[in-house]
Protein backbone atom coordinates (compact mmCIF):
# COMPACT_ATOMS: atom_id res chain seq x y z
CA UNK A 1 0.00 0.00 0.00
CA UNK A 2 2.64 2.38 0.81
CA UNK A 3 3.64 2.67 -3.21
CA UNK A 4 0.44 4.24 -3.37
CA UNK A 5 1.57 7.38 -1.05
CA UNK A 6 4.27 7.63 -3.72
CA UNK A 7 1.42 8.48 -6.37
CA UNK A 8 1.38 11.83 -6.38
CA UNK A 9 5.03 12.57 -6.46
CA UNK A 10 5.38 14.45 -3.23
CA UNK A 11 7.63 13.03 -1.03
CA UNK A 12 10.03 12.23 -3.62
CA UNK A 13 9.79 15.86 -5.15
CA UNK A 14 10.48 17.24 -1.78
CA UNK A 15 13.33 15.10 -1.76
CA UNK A 16 14.59 16.33 -5.11
CA UNK A 17 13.75 19.91 -3.99
CA UNK A 18 15.20 19.61 -0.37
CA UNK A 19 18.17 17.49 -1.38
CA UNK A 20 19.44 17.94 -4.65
CA UNK A 21 18.32 21.35 -6.27
CA UNK A 22 15.25 23.54 -5.14
CA UNK A 23 15.06 24.73 -9.11
CA UNK A 24 15.16 21.94 -10.58
CA UNK A 25 11.07 21.41 -10.20
CA UNK A 26 8.14 23.03 -8.67
CA UNK A 27 6.34 20.57 -6.23
CA UNK A 28 2.97 22.62 -7.33
CA UNK A 29 3.29 21.08 -10.66
CA UNK A 30 2.74 17.89 -9.21
CA UNK A 31 -1.26 16.28 -9.28
CA UNK A 32 -2.70 15.82 -6.32
CA UNK A 33 -3.93 12.01 -6.43
CA UNK A 34 -5.56 9.28 -3.87
CA UNK A 35 -5.09 5.71 -4.90
CA UNK A 36 -7.14 3.38 -3.14
CA UNK A 37 -4.76 -0.01 -2.42
CA UNK A 38 -7.04 -2.82 -4.21
CA UNK A 39 -8.43 -0.71 -6.51
CA UNK A 40 -7.27 0.40 -10.21
CA UNK A 41 -7.15 3.95 -10.86
CA UNK A 42 -9.44 5.48 -13.30
CA UNK A 43 -7.83 6.90 -16.65
CA UNK A 44 -7.74 10.25 -15.44
CA UNK A 45 -5.92 9.50 -12.25
CA UNK A 46 -3.53 7.48 -14.31
CA UNK A 47 -2.86 10.06 -16.83
CA UNK A 48 -1.82 12.19 -13.52
CA UNK A 49 0.22 10.01 -12.24
CA UNK A 50 2.08 8.95 -15.21
CA UNK A 51 2.64 13.22 -15.67
CA UNK A 52 3.68 13.15 -12.03
CA UNK A 53 6.63 10.23 -12.97
CA UNK A 54 7.17 12.03 -15.78
CA UNK A 55 8.02 14.92 -14.12
CA UNK A 56 10.36 13.30 -11.19
CA UNK A 57 12.32 11.63 -13.99
CA UNK A 58 12.83 14.56 -16.71
CA UNK A 59 14.01 16.81 -13.52
CA UNK A 60 16.36 14.12 -12.38
CA UNK A 61 17.87 13.76 -15.95
CA UNK A 62 17.63 17.46 -16.57
CA UNK A 63 19.93 17.60 -13.57
CA UNK A 64 22.83 14.96 -15.00
CA UNK A 65 21.40 11.86 -12.70
CA UNK A 66 21.13 8.67 -13.64
CA UNK A 67 17.23 7.03 -13.15
CA UNK A 68 15.90 3.46 -13.76
CA UNK A 69 14.56 2.48 -17.14
CA UNK A 70 10.92 2.87 -16.17
CA UNK A 71 7.60 3.21 -18.00
CA UNK A 72 5.82 5.93 -16.37
CA UNK A 73 2.41 4.42 -18.38
CA UNK A 74 2.97 0.78 -15.78
CA UNK A 75 3.73 2.89 -12.86
CA UNK A 76 0.87 4.48 -13.12
CA UNK A 77 -1.71 1.47 -13.58
CA UNK A 78 -1.08 0.92 -10.21
CA UNK A 79 -1.10 -2.89 -10.91
CA UNK A 80 1.22 -5.46 -8.60
CA UNK A 81 4.04 -5.94 -11.25
CA UNK A 82 4.31 -1.74 -11.24
CA UNK A 83 5.83 -2.26 -7.56
CA UNK A 84 9.21 -3.21 -7.82
CA UNK A 85 9.11 0.23 -10.88
CA UNK A 86 7.92 2.33 -8.08
CA UNK A 87 10.97 0.71 -5.44
CA UNK A 88 13.52 1.56 -8.34
CA UNK A 89 12.00 5.00 -8.72
CA UNK A 90 12.10 5.94 -4.72
CA UNK A 91 15.73 4.33 -4.90
CA UNK A 92 16.74 6.60 -7.37
CA UNK A 93 15.27 9.58 -5.82
CA UNK A 94 16.98 8.44 -2.40
CA UNK A 95 19.92 7.98 -3.57
CA UNK A 96 20.79 11.05 -5.39
CA UNK A 97 18.59 13.38 -2.80
CA UNK A 98 19.54 11.47 0.35
CA UNK A 99 23.68 10.39 -0.61
CA UNK A 100 23.82 13.80 -1.62
CA UNK A 101 23.03 14.58 1.51
CA UNK A 102 25.54 12.44 3.20
CA UNK A 103 27.92 13.61 0.71
CA UNK A 104 27.78 17.21 1.83
CA UNK A 105 28.37 15.77 5.57
CA UNK A 106 31.55 13.94 4.37
CA UNK A 107 33.67 17.32 5.72
CA UNK A 108 32.08 17.28 9.26
CA UNK A 109 34.34 17.16 12.24
CA UNK A 110 32.40 13.53 13.54
CA UNK A 111 33.75 11.56 10.65
CA UNK A 112 37.23 12.09 10.72
CA UNK A 113 37.81 10.57 13.99
CA UNK A 114 35.56 7.21 12.93
CA UNK A 115 37.61 4.27 11.55
CA UNK A 116 37.29 3.69 8.11
CA UNK A 117 35.26 0.53 6.98
CA UNK A 118 37.09 -2.28 5.46
CA UNK A 119 36.09 -3.34 1.71
CA UNK A 120 36.36 -7.03 3.59
CA UNK A 121 33.25 -6.20 5.08
CA UNK A 122 31.24 -5.51 1.76
CA UNK A 123 28.94 -8.15 0.03
CA UNK A 124 30.41 -9.87 -2.82
CA UNK A 125 29.76 -7.92 -6.09
CA UNK A 126 29.05 -4.97 -4.02
CA UNK A 127 31.78 -2.62 -5.71
CA UNK A 128 33.50 -0.48 -3.62
CA UNK A 129 31.03 2.64 -3.69
CA UNK A 130 31.59 6.26 -3.68
CA UNK A 131 32.49 8.48 -1.12
CA UNK A 132 28.81 8.95 0.23
CA UNK A 133 28.55 5.47 0.74
CA UNK A 134 31.93 5.28 2.35
CA UNK A 135 30.31 8.43 4.94
CA UNK A 136 27.08 6.56 5.34
CA UNK A 137 28.66 3.13 6.02
CA UNK A 138 30.87 4.62 8.72
CA UNK A 139 28.08 5.74 10.16
CA UNK A 140 26.13 3.23 10.03
CA UNK A 141 28.67 0.84 11.63
CA UNK A 142 29.08 3.64 14.45
CA UNK A 143 25.46 3.48 15.26
CA UNK A 144 25.29 -0.65 15.04
CA UNK A 145 28.57 -2.03 15.77
CA UNK A 146 29.25 -5.79 14.97
CA UNK A 147 25.81 -6.00 12.68
CA UNK A 148 26.46 -6.82 8.56
CA UNK A 149 26.41 -3.37 6.63
CA UNK A 150 23.32 -3.24 4.64
CA UNK A 151 22.71 -7.26 4.10
CA UNK A 152 22.66 -10.49 5.71
CA UNK A 153 20.37 -12.59 8.19
CA UNK A 154 19.66 -9.44 10.21
CA UNK A 155 18.60 -7.40 7.52
CA UNK A 156 16.15 -9.98 6.45
CA UNK A 157 14.07 -10.44 9.69
CA UNK A 158 13.85 -7.10 10.79
CA UNK A 159 16.20 -7.33 13.42
CA UNK A 160 18.95 -4.31 12.25
CA UNK A 161 16.24 -1.79 11.34
CA UNK A 162 14.94 -2.14 14.54
CA UNK A 163 18.28 -1.28 16.26
CA UNK A 164 19.21 1.32 13.85
CA UNK A 165 15.80 2.81 14.38
CA UNK A 166 16.42 2.44 18.28
CA UNK A 167 19.86 4.20 18.24
CA UNK A 168 19.20 7.29 15.98
CA UNK A 169 16.66 8.25 19.29
CA UNK A 170 19.94 9.35 21.00
CA UNK A 171 22.63 11.84 19.61
CA UNK A 172 25.34 9.37 20.18
CA UNK A 173 25.29 5.44 19.65
CA UNK A 174 23.61 4.45 23.46
CA UNK A 175 25.60 1.52 25.60
CA UNK A 176 24.16 -1.90 25.93
CA UNK A 177 23.73 -1.33 29.10
CA UNK A 178 21.26 1.60 28.24
CA UNK A 179 17.81 1.32 29.57
CA UNK A 180 16.38 3.80 27.46
CA UNK A 181 17.62 2.54 24.40
CA UNK A 182 16.83 -1.60 25.39
CA UNK A 183 13.00 -0.22 25.92
CA UNK A 184 12.75 0.85 22.78
CA UNK A 185 14.35 -2.31 21.05
CA UNK A 186 12.35 -4.25 23.02
CA UNK A 187 9.21 -2.54 21.98
CA UNK A 188 10.15 -2.91 18.13
CA UNK A 189 11.31 -6.39 17.90
CA UNK A 190 8.20 -7.20 19.67
CA UNK A 191 6.11 -5.81 17.53
CA UNK A 192 3.89 -8.22 15.01
CA UNK A 193 4.84 -5.84 12.49
CA UNK A 194 8.07 -4.31 12.64
CA UNK A 195 8.14 -1.72 9.55
CA UNK A 196 4.96 -0.41 10.70
CA UNK A 197 6.53 0.40 14.58
CA UNK A 198 9.37 1.65 12.92
CA UNK A 199 7.04 4.34 10.70
CA UNK A 200 4.92 5.21 13.81
CA UNK A 201 8.37 5.83 15.70
CA UNK A 202 9.50 7.86 13.36
CA UNK A 203 6.00 10.08 12.73
CA UNK A 204 5.98 10.79 16.35
CA UNK A 205 9.78 12.01 16.79
CA UNK A 206 10.36 16.08 15.70
CA UNK A 207 6.97 17.84 15.90
CA UNK A 208 8.97 21.08 15.87
CA UNK A 209 9.19 22.27 11.73
CA UNK A 210 12.65 21.07 10.07
CA UNK A 211 14.37 21.43 6.84
CA UNK A 212 13.79 18.50 4.58
CA UNK A 213 11.28 15.43 4.34
CA UNK A 214 8.72 15.83 7.69
CA UNK A 215 8.49 12.62 9.71
CA UNK A 216 5.58 11.56 7.87
CA UNK A 217 7.23 11.29 4.40
CA UNK A 218 10.65 10.24 6.05
CA UNK A 219 8.63 7.31 7.58
CA UNK A 220 6.51 6.01 4.77
CA UNK A 221 10.06 5.87 2.81
CA UNK A 222 12.01 3.94 5.59
CA UNK A 223 8.89 1.35 5.63
CA UNK A 224 9.08 1.43 2.04
CA UNK A 225 12.57 0.30 1.53
CA UNK A 226 12.48 -2.00 4.58
CA UNK A 227 9.81 -3.55 2.86
CA UNK A 228 11.14 -4.16 0.06
CA UNK A 229 14.67 -5.64 1.36
CA UNK A 230 12.68 -8.01 2.61
CA UNK A 231 10.54 -8.96 -0.28
CA UNK A 232 13.48 -9.45 -2.00
CA UNK A 233 16.29 -10.48 0.06
CA UNK A 234 16.99 -13.20 -2.03
CA UNK A 235 18.05 -10.76 -4.99
CA UNK A 236 21.03 -8.58 -6.10
CA UNK A 237 18.52 -5.17 -5.47
CA UNK A 238 18.64 -6.59 -1.18
CA UNK A 239 21.39 -4.44 -0.81
CA UNK A 240 20.62 -1.32 -2.24
CA UNK A 241 17.61 -1.19 -0.32
CA UNK A 242 19.70 -1.58 2.68
CA UNK A 243 21.47 0.89 1.86
CA UNK A 244 18.28 3.19 1.18
CA UNK A 245 16.83 2.39 4.31
CA UNK A 246 20.22 3.55 6.24
CA UNK A 247 19.97 6.60 4.51
CA UNK A 248 16.00 7.37 5.02
CA UNK A 249 17.30 6.85 8.92
CA UNK A 250 20.41 8.71 8.76
CA UNK A 251 18.31 12.18 7.57
CA UNK A 252 15.86 11.40 10.31
CA UNK A 253 18.98 11.50 12.80
CA UNK A 254 19.75 14.33 11.31
CA UNK A 255 16.24 16.22 11.58
CA UNK A 256 15.69 14.60 14.88
CA UNK A 257 18.95 15.58 16.70
CA UNK A 258 19.36 19.30 14.25
CA UNK A 259 22.58 21.34 14.65
CA UNK A 260 23.92 18.86 17.59
CA UNK A 261 24.98 16.17 14.94
CA UNK A 262 26.78 18.88 12.76
CA UNK A 263 28.44 20.02 15.83
CA UNK A 264 30.25 16.01 17.35
CA UNK A 265 33.31 16.09 17.23
CA UNK A 266 34.36 19.68 16.85
CA UNK A 267 36.67 19.28 19.43
CA UNK A 268 39.13 16.96 17.70
CA UNK A 269 38.83 19.50 14.40
CA UNK A 270 41.83 20.00 12.47
CA UNK A 271 42.38 23.45 12.74
CA UNK A 272 44.04 23.64 8.89
CA UNK A 273 40.69 22.40 7.59
CA UNK A 274 40.41 22.77 3.93
CA UNK A 275 38.89 25.96 2.96
CA UNK A 276 36.42 26.40 -0.40
CA UNK A 277 37.71 28.02 -2.84
CA UNK A 278 34.88 31.03 -4.37
CA UNK A 279 36.60 31.51 -7.22
CA UNK A 280 34.29 28.77 -8.81
CA UNK A 281 31.57 30.83 -8.98
CA UNK A 282 32.98 33.48 -11.30
CA UNK A 283 31.22 33.11 -14.48
CA UNK A 284 27.71 31.08 -12.90
CA UNK A 285 26.07 31.38 -16.65
CA UNK A 286 29.05 29.16 -18.15
CA UNK A 287 29.38 27.18 -15.42
CA UNK A 288 25.35 26.04 -15.66
CA UNK A 289 26.12 25.97 -19.75
CA UNK A 290 28.71 23.09 -19.38
CA UNK A 291 26.48 21.20 -16.87
CA UNK A 292 23.53 21.64 -19.43
CA UNK A 293 26.03 20.40 -22.45
CA UNK A 294 27.47 18.20 -20.52
CA UNK A 295 24.18 16.45 -19.42
CA UNK A 296 22.84 16.44 -23.16
CA UNK A 297 25.81 14.50 -24.30
CA UNK A 298 25.60 11.72 -21.59
CA UNK A 299 21.67 11.39 -22.61
CA UNK A 300 22.30 11.23 -26.11
CA UNK A 301 24.82 9.24 -25.99
CA UNK A 302 23.19 7.10 -23.60
CA UNK A 303 26.51 6.73 -20.70
CA UNK A 304 25.45 5.20 -17.51
CA UNK A 305 27.99 5.05 -14.14
CA UNK A 306 31.88 5.49 -15.66
CA UNK A 307 31.06 5.81 -18.89
CA UNK A 308 29.36 9.24 -17.86
CA UNK A 309 31.65 12.41 -18.94
CA UNK A 310 32.24 14.27 -15.75
CA UNK A 311 33.96 17.22 -17.36
CA UNK A 312 33.32 18.29 -21.01
CA UNK A 313 36.33 20.49 -21.41
CA UNK A 314 38.42 17.51 -20.29
CA UNK A 315 36.17 14.87 -22.39
CA UNK A 316 36.23 16.64 -26.12
CA UNK A 317 40.50 16.89 -25.82
CA UNK A 318 41.13 13.24 -27.54
CA UNK A 319 38.56 13.96 -30.07
CA UNK A 320 36.79 10.73 -29.67
CA UNK A 321 33.61 12.28 -27.95
CA UNK A 322 32.81 15.03 -30.28
CA UNK A 323 33.31 12.25 -33.30
CA UNK A 324 30.69 9.74 -31.63
CA UNK A 325 28.44 12.67 -31.12
CA UNK A 326 28.68 13.34 -34.65
CA UNK A 327 28.38 9.87 -35.51
CA UNK A 328 25.15 9.57 -33.43
CA UNK A 329 23.33 12.72 -34.77
CA UNK A 330 24.23 11.70 -38.47
CA UNK A 331 25.02 7.40 -38.67
CA UNK A 332 27.71 6.77 -41.13
CA UNK A 333 28.91 10.87 -41.14
CA UNK A 334 32.17 9.72 -39.44
CA UNK A 335 35.18 7.06 -41.60
CA UNK A 336 36.44 5.70 -38.12
CA UNK A 337 39.25 3.87 -40.02
CA UNK A 338 40.68 7.55 -39.92
CA UNK A 339 40.21 7.79 -36.34
CA UNK A 340 42.81 7.48 -33.62
CA UNK A 341 40.84 4.79 -31.52
CA UNK A 342 43.53 5.29 -28.74
CA UNK A 343 45.10 8.62 -28.91
CA UNK A 344 48.74 8.61 -27.00
CA UNK A 345 49.71 12.40 -27.59
CA UNK A 346 48.66 15.53 -28.70
CA UNK A 347 49.32 14.95 -32.79
CA UNK A 348 46.94 12.21 -32.19
CA UNK A 349 44.37 14.57 -30.19
CA UNK A 350 44.89 16.90 -32.31
CA UNK A 351 44.31 14.49 -35.65
CA UNK A 352 40.16 13.59 -34.21
CA UNK A 353 39.54 16.81 -33.23
CA UNK A 354 40.60 18.07 -36.78
CA UNK A 355 38.33 15.56 -38.56
CA UNK A 356 35.35 16.69 -36.22
CA UNK A 357 35.67 20.23 -36.53
CA UNK A 358 35.65 19.41 -40.77
CA UNK A 359 33.00 17.44 -40.28
CA UNK A 360 31.16 20.18 -38.45
CA UNK A 361 31.51 22.49 -41.56
CA UNK A 362 30.11 20.16 -44.18
CA UNK A 363 26.83 18.27 -44.74
CA UNK A 364 24.77 18.06 -43.26
CA UNK A 365 25.66 20.28 -40.21
CA UNK A 366 27.24 23.11 -42.09
CA UNK A 367 27.98 25.48 -39.14
CA UNK A 368 29.79 28.25 -39.40
CA UNK A 369 32.79 27.62 -37.09
CA UNK A 370 34.57 30.78 -37.24
CA UNK A 371 37.86 30.93 -35.02
CA UNK A 372 37.19 27.56 -33.76
CA UNK A 373 39.98 24.63 -34.92
CA UNK A 374 40.68 21.41 -33.56
CA UNK A 375 44.05 22.80 -31.59
CA UNK A 376 41.18 25.02 -29.77
CA UNK A 377 39.68 21.84 -28.44
CA UNK A 378 42.71 19.76 -27.47
CA UNK A 379 43.91 22.93 -25.23
CA UNK A 380 40.68 22.77 -23.64
CA UNK A 381 39.40 26.16 -24.70
CA UNK A 382 36.32 26.40 -22.74
CA UNK A 383 34.22 29.47 -24.59
CA UNK A 384 35.02 27.91 -27.88
CA UNK A 385 34.39 24.01 -26.59
CA UNK A 386 30.91 25.80 -25.14
CA UNK A 387 30.10 27.74 -28.40
CA UNK A 388 30.88 23.90 -30.27
CA UNK A 389 28.43 21.65 -28.59
CA UNK A 390 26.05 24.20 -28.21
CA UNK A 391 25.49 24.05 -31.82
CA UNK A 392 25.24 20.24 -32.03
CA UNK A 393 22.65 20.51 -29.35
CA UNK A 394 20.98 22.82 -31.61
CA UNK A 395 21.15 20.79 -34.34
CA UNK A 396 19.52 18.01 -32.75
CA UNK A 397 16.67 20.11 -31.41
CA UNK A 398 15.95 21.52 -34.64
CA UNK A 399 15.96 18.39 -36.55
CA UNK A 400 13.89 16.74 -34.42
CA UNK A 401 11.88 20.12 -34.08
CA UNK A 402 11.67 20.37 -38.00
CA UNK A 403 10.79 16.49 -38.73
CA UNK A 404 7.84 16.65 -35.63
CA UNK A 405 5.99 19.78 -37.34
CA UNK A 406 6.59 18.43 -40.83
CA UNK A 407 4.93 15.29 -40.34
CA UNK A 408 2.37 16.76 -38.56
CA UNK A 409 1.80 18.94 -41.50
CA UNK A 410 1.75 16.28 -43.69
CA UNK A 411 -1.08 13.83 -41.96
CA UNK A 412 -3.23 17.13 -41.62
CA UNK A 413 -2.89 17.99 -45.14
CA UNK A 414 -2.68 13.97 -46.67
CA UNK A 415 -6.10 13.68 -47.92
CA UNK A 416 -5.75 17.27 -49.28
CA UNK A 417 -2.91 16.26 -51.36
CA UNK A 418 -4.19 13.18 -52.26
CA UNK A 419 -7.14 14.64 -53.76
CA UNK A 420 -4.87 16.91 -56.06
CA UNK A 421 -2.60 14.21 -57.30
CA UNK A 422 1.17 13.99 -57.81
CA UNK A 423 1.34 16.22 -60.99
CA UNK A 424 1.22 19.44 -58.82
CA UNK A 425 3.91 18.14 -56.80
CA UNK A 426 6.24 17.26 -59.88
CA UNK A 427 6.00 20.88 -60.97
CA UNK A 428 7.15 22.90 -57.88
CA UNK A 429 10.53 24.21 -58.06
CA UNK A 430 13.24 22.22 -55.83
CA UNK A 431 15.90 24.93 -54.60
CA UNK A 432 18.95 23.26 -52.99
CA UNK A 433 18.31 23.49 -49.29
CA UNK A 434 21.19 22.57 -46.82
CA UNK A 435 19.66 20.39 -43.81
CA UNK A 436 21.52 22.22 -41.05
CA UNK A 437 19.71 25.57 -42.62
CA UNK A 438 15.96 23.80 -42.54
CA UNK A 439 14.93 25.52 -39.30
CA UNK A 440 16.81 28.35 -37.74
CA UNK A 441 15.78 31.37 -34.88
CA UNK A 442 12.95 32.75 -37.20
CA UNK A 443 11.93 30.39 -37.94
CA UNK A 444 11.12 29.17 -34.41
CA UNK A 445 9.67 32.62 -33.54
CA UNK A 446 7.14 32.29 -36.22
CA UNK A 447 6.03 29.21 -35.06
CA UNK A 448 5.73 30.19 -31.83
CA UNK A 449 3.95 33.32 -32.10
CA UNK A 450 1.30 31.44 -34.83
CA UNK A 451 0.59 28.81 -32.73
CA UNK A 452 -0.58 31.33 -29.86
CA UNK A 453 -2.51 33.52 -32.20
CA UNK A 454 -4.05 30.24 -33.66
CA UNK A 455 -5.11 29.00 -30.34
CA UNK A 456 -6.63 32.32 -29.34
CA UNK A 457 -8.35 32.49 -32.80
CA UNK A 458 -9.99 29.36 -32.12
CA UNK A 459 -11.42 30.26 -28.81
CA UNK A 460 -9.17 27.73 -27.45
CA UNK A 461 -10.56 27.78 -23.65
CA UNK A 462 -9.91 31.51 -23.34
CA UNK A 463 -12.93 31.91 -20.98
CA UNK A 464 -11.29 29.18 -18.99
CA UNK A 465 -8.11 31.46 -19.23
CA UNK A 466 -7.60 33.86 -15.32
CA UNK A 467 -8.88 37.20 -16.42
CA UNK A 468 -5.89 38.18 -14.73
CA UNK A 469 -3.63 36.05 -17.22
CA UNK A 470 -5.82 37.10 -20.51
CA UNK A 471 -3.33 39.60 -21.45
CA UNK A 472 -0.75 37.56 -21.24
CA UNK A 473 -2.44 35.57 -24.33
CA UNK A 474 -1.52 38.52 -26.35
CA UNK A 475 2.18 38.74 -26.07
CA UNK A 476 4.17 37.68 -28.85
CA UNK A 477 8.09 36.82 -29.22
CA UNK A 478 10.45 39.09 -31.44
CA UNK A 479 13.75 38.12 -30.06
CA UNK A 480 14.76 35.34 -27.30
CA UNK A 481 16.09 38.20 -25.52
CA UNK A 482 12.60 39.76 -25.14
CA UNK A 483 12.43 41.99 -21.97
CA UNK A 484 8.99 40.47 -21.33
CA UNK A 485 10.48 36.60 -21.31
CA UNK A 486 12.03 37.11 -18.22
CA UNK A 487 8.35 36.88 -15.72
CA UNK A 488 8.02 33.35 -18.46
CA UNK A 489 4.37 34.94 -19.00
CA UNK A 490 5.04 34.28 -22.88
CA UNK A 491 6.26 30.72 -22.10
CA UNK A 492 3.29 29.66 -19.56
CA UNK A 493 0.98 30.96 -22.58
CA UNK A 494 2.67 28.89 -25.46
CA UNK A 495 2.16 25.74 -23.76
CA UNK A 496 -1.48 26.75 -22.83
CA UNK A 497 -1.67 27.62 -26.80
CA UNK A 498 0.57 25.17 -28.49
CA UNK A 499 0.57 22.29 -26.59
CA UNK A 500 -3.07 22.04 -25.22
CA UNK A 501 -1.51 22.23 -21.30
CA UNK A 502 -3.69 23.23 -18.37
CA UNK A 503 -2.04 26.10 -16.70
CA UNK A 504 -2.49 27.01 -13.73
CA UNK A 505 -2.75 30.41 -13.72
CA UNK A 506 -3.64 31.16 -10.13
CA UNK A 507 -0.03 30.24 -9.60
CA UNK A 508 1.76 32.25 -11.61
CA UNK A 509 2.75 35.32 -10.06
CA UNK A 510 3.15 38.95 -11.43
CA UNK A 511 6.80 38.58 -11.84
CA UNK A 512 7.79 41.91 -10.17
CA UNK A 513 10.82 41.22 -8.32
CA UNK A 514 13.55 38.19 -8.86
CA UNK A 515 11.79 35.95 -6.28
CA UNK A 516 8.50 36.15 -8.28
CA UNK A 517 10.42 35.10 -11.88
CA UNK A 518 12.16 32.43 -10.53
CA UNK A 519 9.17 30.42 -9.07
CA UNK A 520 7.30 31.68 -12.68
CA UNK A 521 10.21 29.83 -14.71
CA UNK A 522 10.65 27.21 -12.04
CA UNK A 523 6.73 26.27 -12.27
CA UNK A 524 6.70 26.68 -16.47
CA UNK A 525 10.05 24.57 -16.81
CA UNK A 526 8.01 21.69 -14.66
CA UNK A 527 4.85 22.07 -16.32
CA UNK A 528 6.51 21.44 -19.72
CA UNK A 529 8.71 18.25 -18.32
CA UNK A 530 5.67 17.01 -16.78
CA UNK A 531 4.41 16.95 -20.66
CA UNK A 532 7.97 14.96 -21.42
CA UNK A 533 9.83 17.91 -22.97
CA UNK A 534 13.60 17.31 -22.29
CA UNK A 535 15.08 20.48 -21.41
CA UNK A 536 18.63 21.52 -19.53
CA UNK A 537 17.44 25.14 -18.54
CA UNK A 538 16.99 26.67 -15.40
CA UNK A 539 14.95 29.09 -14.09
CA UNK A 540 17.75 31.77 -13.70
CA UNK A 541 18.51 31.36 -17.57
CA UNK A 542 15.29 32.67 -17.79
CA UNK A 543 15.58 35.52 -15.81
CA UNK A 544 18.95 36.48 -16.90
CA UNK A 545 17.84 36.48 -20.38
CA UNK A 546 20.47 33.15 -21.69
CA UNK A 547 18.76 33.29 -25.50
CA UNK A 548 20.72 29.91 -26.10
CA UNK A 549 18.66 27.81 -23.60
CA UNK A 550 15.45 29.83 -24.14
CA UNK A 551 15.20 28.87 -27.49
CA UNK A 552 16.01 25.06 -26.49
CA UNK A 553 12.92 25.78 -24.04
CA UNK A 554 10.75 27.35 -26.75
CA UNK A 555 11.44 24.09 -29.21
CA UNK A 556 10.50 21.81 -26.38
CA UNK A 557 7.28 23.29 -26.22
CA UNK A 558 6.53 23.40 -29.92
CA UNK A 559 7.73 19.73 -29.91
CA UNK A 560 5.12 19.12 -27.29
CA UNK A 561 2.26 20.23 -29.80
CA UNK A 562 3.54 18.44 -32.79
CA UNK A 563 3.86 14.71 -31.04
Amino acid sequence: ALIHRLADGQALGRLITTHIDPDLLDVRALDSVVVTPGKKPDQQTQDKIRGNVTLLTESLQAAGLEVPDIDPATLASMEPESARGWRELAWAVCSHALLKGVRDDANLPLWSKLPKVEDSRRPRGAGQGDSAEEVLEKWFRWRVAGEPIFAGETWKDGTCHCQLKASTESLEPPEDSDAGYQSRLKALMGSTDRNKAIASSMRKAGTEPTPGLPPEQLASLATLFAEAGQSEKNSACHWEYGKAFSAVLYQHWRVTHGKNAQSLGKENEDAGSPVVDHKELKGAGAVRMEKQLRNWVNRLLNYKGKQRVSSLFSAVRDGLLLLRVLDCLSPGVVEWRKVEMAPKNKFHRLTNNNIGVKLCTKAPFDFSLVGIAGVDLVDGNKKLTLALVWQLMRYQMFQNLNSLLNNNNASSNSSLASSKGTENEAKKPRGKQRRGQAFSEKTLIRHANNALAQAQANGRAVAAVDPRAKPWLDLRLSTFTDDHLTRSHYLAALLWGSAGVNVPWKLMGEGANEQGKVANARLVISLARKRGATVYITPKDIVELKGDMIITLVAAILGLSAQ
